[in-house]
């Protein structure tokens, strides 16, 4: 169960700001069943076959009552009062097969991959809304039910054949096909009085939806020396909107901990590197069949190069360069042309046309490790660049106004995914570990710097919208003695928002900052204690979303038992009551504040018995 309240400001022209407030009240109930399962079978010395298959269902149902009203300053545009039911059941059949065979000559290898996933969804609605209009005064009430049933297939084949080049260099050979076959029916019906039953077919709000993208891929590459398959890990890139500007980097571990291993790099050449390209194909055909018929025909060719550098400088320093391409492919919901009417302010439509997104990104990192005088340091800088970009295009209505069939009030609002070039992300991050002695303690200061621009259209003007976050902290932290330990932090972030000088009216500026201190203690005859103090400030956020609050849990509890197997402890959790859950979103058409509603105060016994082995 849950409670949300959302104050937004949109922008509504070049020089005047729409309001929407809203209180949502939602109940979930959800289950989900998962299967995995591994077959590893090795024939002989050169040939071995691995089979993942994997199977899983689900069921929701959820009941959600939304009150919003719309406005320019005090003025009211509009009001809504919407209760929705929904009940959904979705199921998932999918597996990877491999099979592997090594030739006689040392790197020469050959291996097949097949996937198959298949994901089918049934949904059914129940949408009740009354809604006021302002400005002419207009009470529309509505009454349906929804039925949106979608499934989706895909196919995947990977050949792969690597060749040893003298002693170090590999080459790898490629080719790659993937198939992805979706169909969604989504077909609304509005109540009827007279036969008291869902009967009257919405043919603008229905539609059937079919969609297939096929994609071949041939790929070359060579390396020289090692790399391991996880040195890139996606980075900090990320790519669409940038929401919450809160997290920072505060959840990044202190690499000077005790408790943690420093990094040590054995029998690694000085310098390893590599490079590739693979040549795509991708088709996208989408054919809608009703409530007209409509088809879509696009082919992409593209070069998706890649490369990486690692260069070693000893055994705990090094720096690494990470190049690489990638497309992604709108999804189903993003292509069919259906109006969501579920909130009568804000109607959401697919768009046929879309294109796939492009995007590169760079990775430059560095860390070193003095092993002797126990300091870290690590920095990187990464930067994303997305082509295409799957975007918002929004129209406000300023006036009453028909849309594809669809009656947009004034005040309303009406989006649509676009592709738009420049959409940009790029973050920096450093973090220097230092011992310090007279404390027997670590302390850690790291910062950072963020950019995103994200761009949209509203009112068919174009908006960049540019979001700065400068973060920065530190951690002092120790391990006294077995008996005690500590944790202090402070982390602290400030966001600037700039748009374009159209857009002026959403620029904002606003400041988070979190101090944190952990302090554990266990005696020897097993009493132990925990406190854990957070205090938040939140600034610079819409009227009522500003907060300062601290959260406090402590614990005690007792060891029992031989070899102190057992524990009993009792845990008091927000002990003053102020525990809130605050999130800020940007977007290029919006800027909004939300307030959940979090568990306060409260306790918790429990008891622990450790039944392994202890020496």
């Amino acid at each position: 169960e849950n409670l949300t309240n959302i104050s937004r400001v949109i922008t509504a022209g070049r020089t005047l700001n729409q309001l929407y407030d809203e209180i949502r009240t939602t109940n979930n109930q959800n289950y989900n069943n998962r299967i995995n399962l591994r077959f590893d079978y090795t024939i002989d010395k050169k040939n071995s076959i691995l089979f993942t298959p994997r199977i899983s269902f689900q069921g929701n149902s959820s009941s959600s009552i939304v009150n919003g009203k719309t406005s320019f300053g005090d003025s009211p545009i509009n009001e809504i009062n919407t209760n929705n039911l929904r009940n959904s059941n979705g199921f998932r059949l999918g597996g990877d097969l491999m099979f592997r065979h090594k030739f006689a000559k040392f790197g020469r290898t050959i291996s097949i991959n097949f996937n198959l996933n298949n994901n089918t969804n049934n949904r059914n609605d129940t949408l009740k809304s009354l809604n006021k209009f302002f400005s002419p005064s207009k009470l529309v009430n509505i009454n349906q039910a929804i039925d949106n049933d979608t499934e989706s297939d895909a196919y995947g084949l990977r050949l792969s054949y690597t060749e040893q080049i003298k002693k170090k260099g590999q080459l790898e050979m490629s080719y790659q096909l993937g198939v992805t076959n979706s169909n969604t029916d989504r077909k609304t019906l509005n109540f009827s009085q007279a036969e008291n039953s869902y009967s009257l077919l919405d043919t603008n709000l229905t539609n059937q939806f079919e969609n297939q993208y096929l994609n071949n891929r041939i790929g070359l590459s060579f390396r020289v020396g090692g790399f391991g398959g996880g040195d890139f890990g996606g980075g900090m890139g990320g790519r669409g909107n940038y929401s919450g500007g809160f997290g920072g980097q505060g959840n990044v571990p202190n690499p000077n901990q005790r408790n943690q291993q420093l990094p040590q790099i054995q029998n690694q050449p000085k310098l390893s590197y590599g490079f590739g390209f693979n040549i795509q194909n991708a088709q996208l055909v989408g054919n809608q069949l009703y409530p007209r018929i409509f088809k879509t025909d696009v082919s992409f060719n593209n070069l998706l190069p890649n490369a990486n550098i690692r260069y070693q400088f000893n055994k705990s320093s090094n720096i690494r360069l990470f190049y690489r391409t990638q497309t992604v492919a709108p999804t189903i919901a993003q292509l069919q042309n259906v109006v969501d009417n579920s909130n009568q302010l804000f109607f959401r439509t697919g768009n046929p046309n879309l294109k796939q997104e492009y995007s590169h990104s760079l990775n430059l990192r560095f860390n070193t490790t003095n092993l002797q005088k126990a300091i870290t340091f690590f920095a990187f800088v990464n930067a994303n660049l997305t082509n295409d970009n799957i975007t918002n295009a929004t129209f406000v209505a300023s006036k009453d106004t028909l849309i594809n069939g669809i009656l947009l009030r004034r005040g309303g609002q009406l989006s649509k995914p676009v592709n738009l070039d420049g959409n940009y992300n790029i973050s920096s991050f450093l973090s220097l570990g230092l011992p310090v002695t007279l404390i027997k303690s670590n302390l850690n200061f790291n910062g950072g710097l963020r950019y995103v621009k994200t761009p949209g259209l509203i009112n068919n003007l174009r908006n960049n919208s540019n979001n700065y976050v400068l973060s920065g902290g530190l951690t002092l932290s120790s391990n006294i003695n077995e008996n005690i330990d500590f944790t202090a932090t402070y982390m602290a972030n400030y966001n600037i928002v700039k748009n374009e000088a159209a857009f002026s009216n959403l620029d904002n500026n606003f400041y988070f900052h979190t101090v944190n201190f952990n302090f554990n203690y266990q005696s020897k005859k097993g009493f132990i204690t925990n406190t854990l103090l957070n205090q938040y400030l939140y600034t610079g956020l819409s009227d009522g979303f500003n907060q300062n609050f601290t959260l406090c849990n402590l614990s005690f509890g007792q060891k029992l038992f031989a070899k102190q197997r057992g524990e009993l402890k009792v845990t008091i959790f927000d002990i003053f009551g102020q525990n809130n859950s605050i999130t800020r979103n940007i977007t290029e058409t919006y800027i909004e504040d939300v307030r959940s509603l979090v568990l306060t105060r409260y306790f918790m016994f429990t008891f622990t018995y450790n039944i392994r082995n202890f020496r």
